[in-house]
């Protein structure tokens, strides 16, 4: 299975949206979820529901708590499966910092995730 992540981050109103696809998961897929805090090699709560469109589009606000973890490395993204319950794949957000007054956006691989943050001018 492969998956690939486009984030934004507004780090004034702390808007946060996003698009995720995956493909080839051995079964069909249950559901999807932002996770955190943890490290890679940790699991965490659930953060954010992602749902199982595919591709899943979505946004929300976070708190200020929650927005420091995500741009601190801490949140990951997990798709869970029919076979594969506790998630079949899975991939930490890092940060991909670009300039301030550029439109920001993140890519990644589910494994390699990537976050842009937006700043003020």
């Amino acid at each position: 299975a492969t998956g690939s992540a486009a984030m934004t981050l507004d780090d004034q109103s702390n808007f946060f949206s996003w698009e995720i696809q995956w493909t080839s998961l051995a079964s069909g897929e249950t559901v999807a979820h932002f996770h955190g805090p943890a490290m890679p090699n940790q699991n965490g709560g659930v953060e954010l529901n992602i749902g199982i469109a595919n591709p899943a589009n979505g946004s929300a606000f976070l708190s200020s708590g929650q927005a420091t973890d995500l741009l601190n490395g801490l949140w990951y993204i997990n798709i869970h499966s029919n076979n594969d319950p506790g998630g079949e794949i899975r991939g930490q957000v890092n940060v991909v910092p670009i300039p301030a007054a550029v439109w920001l956006f993140g890519t990644a691989l589910l494994g390699m995730m990537g976050l842009a943050k937006r700043k003020a001018i």
